[in-house]
This record gives structure tokens, C-alpha cells and sequence, in this order.
């Protein structure tokens, strides 16, 4: 029985190319030992190595080192907020690709390789991670002409993220990824359908909206025919601060509060209720939502957020959602 090939430390914990693999005295006979997946031609990585994305991802730029990391790849490397439920990337899952642009020459798919040949300037080009990979404002122009992935609401949760004010103790950053004004730039400077879907998202793009979360009951608020809300905007009243909700209605003093996990620890517990309490001592109506009022279009959250409005005045019409 043939010996199987022992696997350097160098490449056993990640992906690499049939060169490296050479280099390090293993064959292309040897690479078809089960001890190794072929991801495509000339890339590899060790079965069980627990490798990322990112790994396999520089693998493929050490083989073609002018490759450009793109499309959905490059959304999950950025860290884009994805649509609802989608899985995570694990290497063997069919349903994953890596995209990668090359304008050199054409390339062939291959396995989970997907190649594009996109017209890239210099400053939609950026290095992430040590990777060549397409901006994040380039990117979501990408992915909005990705109509089967991507709705339009994805694209403003994305939009959202981009230029919202980030807090600096937790993040790391001061400025935003982009702004409204830059992202407008890029859909203004392309032409076709990814374009026009971006331009259209922007329009909903708010500075201001936390979480997905945040922004996916923003847009039904709107949908349904509620006063839109302001997102993340300090309110007062006199002399008193009564905090920074994510949505609220000063015009009526309702103000809505989405909990999600980082809610749970007994330190965060306490603050929300201390932060209600007051708001109900100056009139103000809080409403916390969970995940379950964001099912099924968020009808639940629409519900209680119209009843505390027309409790405190609103008499607007709201548009009955299918």
C-alpha cells in the first residue's frame, strides 16, 4: 500500500496551490490521496483543516496574484450584513461560490470558482485582510444586480450599514464606511441594472439605523404607512436626556427599542428598565420589539406601534400589507 504524503505545517492548516504544494515535495499523484479536496484546477486545501474563506480566497491570488476578490465573496469578507437566514459559507457546501475578477483574459469556471471580468478603477480596488478584493461601495453596486439574492430591501440594510455612524469604544473606527453622497457617486458613475437598483435603495438609505434588524422594521413602518421615524436620534425633554432610542416619534412621544441578544446580560437588563421608567415619567410610550415582531413582514411590530401612535394622537390612514 502506497504511503500517503505528509502534509508540511505550512500547508496543513489552510489552502494552497499545486506550486506550493511542489515546492514542498508533494506531486500532483500524491495531491489525489482523499487526505486532500481540489478545489479547482491548481488549488487545493487539506480535508478536516478547518480552513475560511478568506483562506481558500488567498490561495487563488497567490496562483493569479492579479485576481480580485468580488461579488458575494467579497461581501463576506467586508463583513456586509447578508439577507435573512442565509447559511454560512463552509467549504464543501455546492450551494457557495468564490468569486474572483480578472481582466487580463478570460477565465474558466470551475468547481466553486467564479470568475468575472469586471471594468475596475483603481479606487473601487482596496486591500482587506491581505487580500485584493473590491470595495465595500463597489461592492453593494455588484450585489444589486444580483436580483435573485438580493432584494431591495438587502440593499438598504447593506446601504444602512455602510453609512451609519459607528461608536468607536466597540468598533474600532471612527467614520462611517461611506456616505450617502459617495454611494450616489458610484451608482451615478455605472450604467445598467445594478445601477439603477442602487439608486433606488438610496433613496430608503438612512445615517442612522444600528442593525438590520433596525432598518428591516424602518422599512415596514414605511410600507405600512406609519410617520416615518427618526433612527437613532437623542430625545429630550427640558433638561433631561432621555436617551438615544432607535426609532421614535417625538411629534406623538413614542419611541420603539429592538432588543436583540446583547439585551440579555442583567447590566443591559437593568439600564432598558431604568431608560423606560424615565421616558414614562415625561410621557413618552416605549415599545420593545424582538424577533418575533419581525416575522411575517414585521405585521406584529406594526401593530403595537400603530396602537401606542393613535393612543397619543396620530390619525394617519395605514395601508393594510398582504
Amino acid at each position: 500500500m502506497p504511503r500517503r504524503p505528509l502534509l508540511p505545517e505550512s500547508l496543513a492548516s489552510g489552502a494552497f496551490t499545486l506550486a506550493e504544494a511542489r515546492a514542498a515535495g508533494i506531486d500532483r499523484r500524491q495531491l489525489s490521496d482523499p487526505k486532500f479536496i481540489r478545489l479547482s484546477r491548481g488549488v487545493y486545501v487539506a480535508r478536516n483543516s478547518g480552513v475560511d474563506e478568506a483562506d481558500v480566497v488567498r490561495a487563488y491570488q497567490r496562483a493569479t496574484p492579479a485576481a480580485v476578490v468580488c461579488r458575494t465573496t467579497a461581501a463576506r469578507i467586508h463583513g456586509l450584513p447578508f439577507p435573512v437566514n442565509t447559511p454560512d459559507w463552509r467549504l464543501e457546501d455546492s450551494r457557495f461560490r468564490i468569486h474572483l475578477s480578472y481582466r487580463a483574459t478570460h477565465r474558466k469556471d470551475s468547481g466553486q470558482l467564479r470568475w468575472s471580468q469586471l471594468d475596475l478603477s483603481p479606487e473601487e480596488i482596496v486591500t482587506d485582510s491581505g487580500l485584493r478584493i473590491t470595495s465595500r461601495q463597489r461592492t453593494l453596486l455588484d450585489l444589486s444586480g444580483n436580483l435573485r439574492s438580493f432584494s431591495l430591501a438587502d440593499l438598504v440594510v447593506i446601504g444602512d450599514h455602510l453609512v451609519r455612524t459607528p461608536r468607536p469604544k466597540y468598533e474600532g473606527r471612527t467614520e462611517p464606511y461611506a456616505s450617502i453622497e459617495q454611494l450616489r457617486s458610484m451608482a451615478e458613475r455605472h450604467r445598467g441594472r445594478g445601477a439603477v437598483r442602487l439608486r433606488e435603495a438610496l433613496d430608503l438609505v438612512v445615517v442612522g439605523s444600528d442593525s438590520p434588524a433596525e432598518t428591516r422594521l424602518r422599512l415596514a413602518i414605511l410600507r405600512a404607512g406609519l410617520p416615518t421615524p427618526q433612527a437613532n436620534v437623542e430625545i429630550f425633554e427640558g433638561a433631561s436626556h432621555l436617551g438615544q432610542p432607535d426609532l421614535s416619534w417625538p411629534d406623538w412621544r413614542v419611541c420603539v427599542e429592538h432588543e436583540g441578544p446583547h439585551h440579555r446580560t442583567p447590566q443591559q437588563q437593568e439600564r432598558d428598565i431604568d431608560r423606560g421608567e424615565r421616558r414614562r415619567d415625561h410621557g413618552w410610550i416605549e415599545v420593545q420589539t424582538t424577533a418575533r415582531d419581525l416575522r411575517h413582514g414585521c405585521a406584529r411590530a406594526i401593530g403595537r406601534i400603530e396602537e401606542k401612535l393613535r393612543q397619543h394622537g396620530w390619525r394617519g390612514t395605514r395601508v393594510q400589507l398582504s
